[in-house]
């Protein structure tokens, strides 16, 4: 679903896949500014693009298929031309070719490789050449009867958070000195070579994956896990039903003001309820979830937008992923901030006798 709104520009009523006025080609300063999915199953994500930057350059996929479900984050190289593009194709790309290899019977290690490469061959495609080469990390997960596995290339995340247990980094940052990127998706990648990691959980847990907007504000993933644990815990307890005689949940901490200084951090607050003008994508076989969040960026004014209520347990994670976002926001993030949660119950495929 791509928000159809008039440019800022010319008053053209048709905004472009990239952002960019299909009539003069302005920039959309607000397109995609706060994005959610959710997926049948309960997985969900959110990216915003934060207070300090004028694009959002990260992107985000999310099916299902059968039994599987697939997300794809991608995070747009800023030193690259038009990278929200080479995000957006990368992450819708990877996860179409991905989702179609397990139900047919491939592997997930080969169903993610080989949706990595056509991402990387859709991506190399945009360029004008090689020296004008739009470029983004990517990071994939699959979860399905098995277990759970990542594929990725650069820097974006993936993390396995059990519910008992130890929190754990499944993939390892494709960078060198400076921090500077090894690997990426692009016309100048060179051979891309993505790398697969698998785990087949004990118990219950979340598959996460992010961009560095959300993971540099965690120093482990045990601290990631124990901020997630505690935001699930409330997001839970609003679903739970309440007696006529039971007080409505509330919390005793103060919601902080935002620093108008990106070189001040301000205190984390607890989730809050969602954002009154973010676009909701569904992903495919999903339903969108209606919610009303103030947008995080100020300076950009946007509009109220419509959508269609979902079923509850779409809601606990979406406002999981939410509250992380805010967090990260709020405690400084300096870059556009993703996060996408897929729930893994080894419980209940036990009992469907997968």
């Amino acid at each position: 679903m791509t928000e159809m709104t008039r440019c800022v520009a010319c008053g053209g009523a048709a905004v472009a896949p990239d952002g960019r006025c299909w009539d003069c080609g302005a920039s959309q300063p607000a397109f995609r500014a706060h994005i959610e999915f959710t997926a049948d199953g309960g997985a969900a994500a959110v990216s915003d693009r934060g207070p300090w930057r004028g694009v959002n350059a990260d992107a985000i996929a999310l099916t299902r298929a059968g039994v599987w479900t697939v997300g794809v984050v991608c995070d747009g190289v800023s030193m690259s031309p038009r990278p929200e593009r080479a995000a957006q194709v990368a992450a819708e790309t990877g996860a179409a070719a991905t989702a179609v290899r397990p139900e047919a019977g491939a592997l997930p290690e080969t169903a993610l490789t080989e949706g990595a490469i056509r991402a990387g061959r859709a991506v190399a495609a945009l360029a004008a050449s090689p020296h004008t080469a739009p470029a983004c990390t990517y990071v994939a997960g699959v979860a399905g009867p098995d277990g759970v596995w990542a594929c990725w290339a650069g820097d974006s995340r993936a993390y396995w958070l059990p519910d008992d247990g130890v929190a754990m980094l499944l993939t390892e940052d494709d960078t060198g000195g400076h921090e500077a990127l090894s690997s990426w998706l692009g016309a100048d990648a060179g051979d891309l070579q993505p790398r697969v990691r698998s785990y087949r959980p004990r118990g219950p847990g979340l598959l996460l994956l992010c961009t560095d907007g959300l993971w540099r504000c965690f120093p482990s993933p045990a601290s990631l896990r124990t901020r997630l644990t505690a935001t699930l815990r409330v997001s839970t307890s609003e679903d739970q039903p309440r007696s006529e005689t039971s007080a409505p949940h509330t919390t005793s901490e103060p919601h902080p003001p935002k620093s108008a200084d990106p070189h001040t951090t301000p205190q984390p607050h607890p989730p809050e309820s969602a954002d009154p003008h973010a676009t909701v994508f569904p992903a495919a076989n999903s339903q969108e979830e209606r919610h009303t969040p103030e947008p995080l960026n100020p300076r950009i004014p946007t509009r109220p937008r419509s959508t269609v209520h979902a079923g509850d347990r779409h809601g606990a994670l979406l406002r999981v992923a939410r509250a992380l976002v805010a967090y990260a926001v709020d405690a400084g993030a300096t870059d556009n901030v993703s996060v996408l949660l897929i729930p893994v119950s080894p419980e209940a495929r036990a009992e469907a006798g997968w």
